[in-house]
């Protein structure tokens, strides 16, 4: 037996060691996309839900508004014309207009002026005027360039009738429970209330 054959088998005989060498451990990496777990779809519905919880608070509010200056009695506007007329009413809106050419030059040199500086538009207002039964119309446009002064009196009154729509004007006389007359009956407590209301308008 040679030296080779006995380093071999002194090799063979030796005792194992307890402690092996540490094999390299795999680590596995999970990569899932988002779409599988459905995550933008939660975003998505969670951002819908919010909208509409606005939108519908917003309506709300909306509404609410609306009902409280239905509710509330505005102030009744007395304009007086160049002509010296007068036109009596609720200013609902007031926008922009282009008035007719023809109208605008039988206009004083001053607004036609005017009217040309805002390339040919001026304001309107449309006032409710009511008494439908003496002007067959309820509502009424003034042009700004027809007003020479708008007054708000404490006198005016501003009334809803059970025919003919709203009355607009002023309370000449009462008489108590008088008779049912031109779409409105006027009792005491009715004039009281109105009287109230036109005061507390102005």
């Amino acid at each position: 037996m040679n030296d080779a054959e006995v380093a071999a088998m002194k090799t063979a005989l030796a005792p194992q060691s307890a402690e092996k060498p540490l094999a390299a451990r795999a680590t596995r990496t999970h990569v899932t996309d988002l779409s599988a777990q459905g995550e933008p779809f939660l975003w998505g519905l969670g951002g819908a839900l919010a909208l509409g919880v606005v939108m519908i608070v917003g309506f709300l509010i909306l509404v609410f508004w609306n009902g409280i200056v239905t509710f509330y009695p505005g102030r009744v506007a007395v304009a007086t014309l160049n002509d010296g007329s007068r036109v009596a009413g609720e200013a609902t809106r007031t926008e922009k207009f282009r008035p007719p050419l023809d109208v605008v030059n039988a206009l004083p040199a001053p607004i036609r002026g005017k009217i040309a500086a805002e390339d040919g538009f001026t304001r309107r207002t449309l006032y409710r005027t009511g008494n439908y039964d003496i002007y067959n119309d309820d509502f009424k446009w003034v042009s700004e360039f027809q007003v020479r002064a708008v007054e708000y009196p404490t006198t005016m009154i501003f009334a809803e009738r059970l025919e003919w729509g709203a009355f607009v004007g002023t309370i000449k006389s009462a008489t108590a429970n008088a008779p049912y007359e031109y779409g409105v009956a006027f009792h005491e407590s009715t004039v009281e209330r109105l009287i109230r209301e036109s005061m507390r308008g102005g």
